[in-house]
């Protein structure tokens, strides 16, 4: 059984706002203009479907979740819609070109190693 406070959780409607406003921010716009109309339509039925901003789960057991938010900050990967999965299980959102470093970085602390945090490049002001 879900515990009160977790309960409480998928009720708040600022993270759910904020995951639709992420996903649709982060979806890959510009490889979907090369495509032209077909690439851009794809891309939007992948937002509306949540196929291009995938669940990753974190174990409570072996990290809490806001660990996870800060060991994936760290790496470059942004999180959102974060959401109670289970009694044993939180999950949030990844951009889908991430999917895979990111469940790469949290079974990696899960098993006592955490990478270097390597000088992420900064974004050039236009």
């Amino acid at each position: 059984m879900i515990d009160l406070l977790d309960a409480l959780a998928c009720f708040d409607l600022i993270d759910r706002i904020e995951g639709i406003v992420s996903a649709f921010i982060r979806s890959n716009w510009k490889r979907a203009r090369r495509r032209g109309w077909i690439g851009i339509l794809e891309e939007f039925a992948a937002f509306l479907t949540g196929a291009n901003a995938p669940t990753i789960s974190i174990d409570r057991a072996q990290m809490r979740g806001i660990d996870a938010e800060r060991l994936l900050k760290r790496h470059g990967v942004p999180l959102f819609d974060r959401r109670v999965l289970d009694r044993t299980h939180v999950g949030a959102c990844v951009p889908k070109r991430q999917e895979k470093w990111a469940r790469w970085l949290i079974a990696a602390k899960e098993r006592g190693y955490e990478p270097p945090v390597r000088h992420l490049p900064r974004r050039r002001k236009k």
